[in-house]
């Protein structure tokens, strides 16, 4: 059974829309995610209590909103509204359809929607409010605070290991269930994957599109309650699927390359503008190998980015010295492997993460204060 869309009309879904992931849907969506999605001009029963950005390229804004009415009151989510008449119909409708499916600890989760009823409306997209922030703002503090390293009073500030190999971890195992419907509460090694799973590609994964949000009790999966400690770290969300695309979508052309190549191109792997399982494999490398080299721009100045790509891979690899384990500069290392065949599958580096996270064994670190300290739950 499909979702349903309901409107004061027929009831019938915008023309053009859904297709490839209607059907993905009807297969998924029962087991996995809602079953309603609304056709209307506004989720009513919200208030804005911050505006994240100004209209944009492809948004109409991004609020911080608070539910006044039900059962929900209080709660507060991120409102994205997305104008069909620039053209992003397709996208807004794509994010929507997928988030609404998808039910996984690390992906940021569907709250509500709606799609307006013409085809000049604006689509409002309802997801969980990650009270800390992304990975791109914890990075930019850490480069700000170690611009003032002294040896003696300031001394140099390292993101702790232990909270790398979570990161790690959680967003393997977001792509393992992306890629193979991998059920992130399988504890076997490697996980069993769903040999039915049309995989689905991200194609925009960076620092700036993983979120964070402090641990809420009862929602972690059975294996991050398992590494998490009395001082935990926050927990790591993927978010942003405007991008995304399935399997049978993702057919290469090169002669269409323009049309293909999707996303930012730093953090893209050498096949690009080709999109693969392991180029998203590729992505996961380049972003915890930046968080150990605290490289605010990637592999690459943001200037030299479009005629990078990955193409030649990176040349010279060195993990933040000897400061981190050698286990975890190998697992990154093995991510960054030029020739895509010799990189491992999603759910295999899960399962080589796990195994070598419960062998390293990092000692727990706190985040220093001032990485959180300016951010007042909005």
């Amino acid at each position: 059974m499909p979702p349903t869309y309901h409107t004061d009309a027929t009831g019938a879904p915008p023309r053009g829309s859904f297709g490839p992931i209607t059907r993905f849907v009807d297969q998924y969506g029962l087991r996995r995610g809602r079953t309603e999605i609304y056709l209307r001009d506004v989720v009513p029963g919200y208030v804005i209590v911050k505006k994240f950005t100004t209209t944009g390229k492809f948004n109409e804004g991004i609020f911080l909103v608070e539910r006044i009415e039900g059962r929900r009151a209080g709660q507060r989510c991120i409102l994205k509204r997305i104008a069909f008449d620039r053209g992003q119909g397709r996208m807004s409708l794509r994010e929507i359809e997928m988030l609404h499916v998808l039910k996984h600890p690390n992906i940021v989760r569907f709250i509500d929607g709606c799609i307006p009823r013409g085809p000049k409306g604006v689509a409002e997209l309802y997801i969980e409010y990650c009270d800390r922030g992304n990975l791109q703002e914890l990075l930019d503090r850490y480069i700000n605070y170690n611009k003032e390293y002294n040896y003696e009073h300031h001394p140099y500030e390292y993101i702790p290991e232990a909270f790398l190999w979570d990161i790690f971890r959680s967003l393997a195992s977001a792509l393992a269930y992306l890629h193979f419907g991998v059920d992130p509460d399988d504890l076997d090694n490697p996980p069993a994957i769903d040999e039915q799973w049309p995989y689905i590609l991200h194609r925009d994964i960076k620092p700036n599109n993983i979120l964070l949000k402090s641990v809420s009790s009862g929602r972690d999966s059975r294996e991050q309650s398992r590494h998490r400690q009395s001082s935990s770290y926050p927990t790591v969300v993927l978010a942003d699927f405007g991008l995304c695309t399935q399997q049978h979508e993702n057919e290469y052309n090169p002669r269409e390359d323009e049309d293909v190549a999707m996303g930012t191109f730093i953090w893209q792997g050498p096949e690009f503008p080709q999109h693969t399982t392991r180029g998203d494999v590729w992505t996961l490398g380049v972003i915890i190998m930046s968080l150990c080299n605290q490289l605010e721009d990637g592999p690459v100045p943001v200037k030299d980015a479009q005629d990078y790509c990955g193409r030649d891979g990176i040349r010279d690899i060195k993990i933040a010295g000897d400061y981190y384990s050698k286990p975890l500069r190998e697992m990154i290392r093995k991510c960054l492997r030029v020739d895509r065949k010799r990189r491992p599958l999603s759910h295999k580096l899960l399962g080589d993460i796990r195994e070598t996270e419960e062998e390293v064994d990092p000692p727990y670190e706190p985040l220093p204060d001032w990485v959180f300290s300016k951010r007042q739950g909005g």
